[in-house]
């Protein structure tokens, strides 16, 4: 039987959260099972993609003055403050398809069917609007937007015209570890809608995400284990595979300019 890990973290600045999804893989390939995280952020933070180049960043004046983080995974830019943003590490074992891309589905095509549960319709952006999905590509392509929100990638979630959720993926020998972020509302710094805006009404987060997840859960075939965290240390400190030290580690070399400006 798989299960299917759940982790609601308290909000986080931008290297502890990109220390903790870099350490999923470890967590998932060490259980055996799938593990996932959801969580916010402490402060406006942009993330760029683990193939993007800082110096793009500096030709965005609203954006330039923030700060910012290098995730782990490809794809574009995200600011990040008024989105819901996931992880999630699948052993390739628990790969319920042979196309790791099919993850994209599931957890796009299950927020899909909760938003119209809401009212509101969305729909999967078809393969005629990009040629390839960001995962891994080394090669930063000249007609990029910068912002991930900007981009049409296949399996993107669109609600009109409007991107509100986006991922991308970094894929290890034995473990896929994907990055996803919903957008709740519109970010002050810009970008489009967020499902807040269009739905022009009040709606409960907490519950989509909940429902959102037993979607996925079902759609994996897994069994859902939750554990909502109250600060990012406890998680660190009662996990058996791994360890503060570790953490503290790898949270380092995110705090590192050299390593965000790298590119």
């Amino acid at each position: 039987m798989n299960f299917l890990s759940v982790r609601y973290d308290a909000p986080a600045d931008g290297p502890s959260n990109m220390a903790f999804d870099e350490l999923l893989a470890d967590e998932a390939k060490q259980s055996g099972h799938v593990v996932m995280r959801i969580y916010s952020w402490t402060e406006p933070t942009i993330s760029l993609g683990a193939f993007q180049r800082y110096e793009d960043a500096l030709s965005h004046p609203q954006l330039s003055r923030m700060t910012f983080v290098r995730r782990p995974s490809g794809g574009g830019a995200i600011l990040h403050g008024t989105d819901m943003t996931y992880a999630i590490a699948v052993p390739k074992q628990c790969l319920f398809s042979s196309r790791v891309e099919d993850l994209y589905t599931i957890i796009h095509e299950a927020m899909r069917r909760e938003l119209g549960a809401l009212g509101l319709r969305s729909d999967l952006c078809g393969p005629a609007s990009s040629s390839a999905k960001d995962v891994d590509e080394p090669i930063q392509k000249p007609d990029a937007a910068f912002l991930c929100f900007d981009r049409r990638s296949t399996g993107d979630l669109l609600v009109a015209h409007y991107k509100v959720m986006g991922s991308a993926q970094r894929r290890h020998a034995t473990v896929v570890v994907q990055h996803g972020s919903l957008l709740v509302k519109q970010h002050p710094a810009g970008g489009g809608p967020g499902i807040q805006n269009l739905l022009e009404k009040p709606f409960d987060c907490d519950r989509l995400l909940k429902d959102w997840i037993e979607r996925v859960g079902e759609a994996m075939k897994t069994v859902i284990v939750c554990d909502r965290g109250k600060d990012p240390e406890p998680v660190v400190e009662q996990s058996k595979i791994v360890t503060k030290q570790q953490f503290q580690v790898v949270r380092q070399r995110y705090c590192d300019p050299r390593w965000t400006q790298r590119r």
